[in-house]
């Protein structure tokens, strides 16, 4: 059984053995959560008060708008490039960072085979064979790249920011900041308008990063709070949720079972 980050969900577990979900990260916790608050879909109905619509004729048009990008940049998978930027939304940044210098790694594979190579071919072919030779990872292509103009002092700059993060996340286990993944999807962008200038495809990377944020934007707070710690002001829809046993708002017997209730130690 595999389990993603969208099957988990934070809350509070009291010493008589119930747990309160308070943040759930998906729809099988908030289902879970619907059952232990006996209110189905609490959130849900909250969302459905003013839901984003999305019509068909946008969808055709996106869809018809971004063909011919995919298939320009024909090594990317679109999968890969929506994951990389939902995660970047749900505030999930190393999910985030790992799909999209994947795509970014895939970009620079296709400038360097379609773009790179080809010109030096035109100039000096007996090199070609040399340079597929050394520079095989995206870190020595990068190099070449920016020698050779395809990428300017801007884009290195994101370039750089992405792969030391990316590398700090896989190999030390560092966690990546907000701006870590949006210069990422930055680069990803720009590698993407690069290739689409060259193959004579409109693009706008600008079109594509509007609605994110390198830091500072948070998103919309939902989940369980206590009254006395609110931002009332900041509170748009609210509904009370059912106490549970182990909260002071409890105030009847509840049932009990061996080994459910929670047993301090000495430990």
């Amino acid at each position: 059984m595999q389990v993603g980050s969208r099957d988990l969900a934070f809350g509070s577990l009291y010493a008589t053995g119930y747990y309160r979900y308070e943040h759930p990260h998906g729809i099988l916790p908030t289902l879970h959560q619907a059952w232990g608050e006996a209110a189905a879909g609490g959130y849900f109905n909250i969302d459905l008060l003013h839901p984003p619509r999305i019509s068909e004729c946008d969808t055709v048009a996106a869809f018809n708008k971004g063909r011919p990008v995919l298939a320009a940049a024909h090594r990317i998978d679109p999968a890969t490039l929506v994951m990389a930027f939902s995660y970047h939304l749900a505030t999930e940044f190393r999910n985030s960072l790992v799909y999209s210098w994947l795509i970014v790694e895939q970009l620079i594979g296709q400038i360097w085979d379609e773009l790179f190579l080809s010109q030096r071919m035109s100039k000096f072919q007996e090199r070609i064979g040399q340079l597929q030779a050394s520079a095989r990872s995206a870190a020595v292509r990068i190099e070449f790249l920016t020698e050779a103009g395809f990428v300017d002092r801007k884009l290195y700059r994101y370039l750089q920011r992405a792969r030391s993060a990316r590398n700090d996340l896989i190999h030390k286990g560092s966690k990546p900041s907000q701006g870590d993944s949006y210069f990422s999807l930055v680069a990803l962008a720009l590698l993407l308008e690069l290739i689409c200038i060259k193959r004579s495809v409109h693009f706008d990377a600008k079109a594509l990063l509007k609605g994110f944020s390198k830091g500072g934007r948070q998103p919309k707070l939902k989940g369980v709070i206590r009254a006395e710690e609110a931002n009332w002001s900041a509170v748009t829809h609210w509904r009370a949720v059912k106490p549970i046993p182990g909260e002071k708002q409890w105030s009847v017997s509840y049932e009990m079972r061996p080994g459910l209730e929670l047993v301090r130690t000495d430990r």
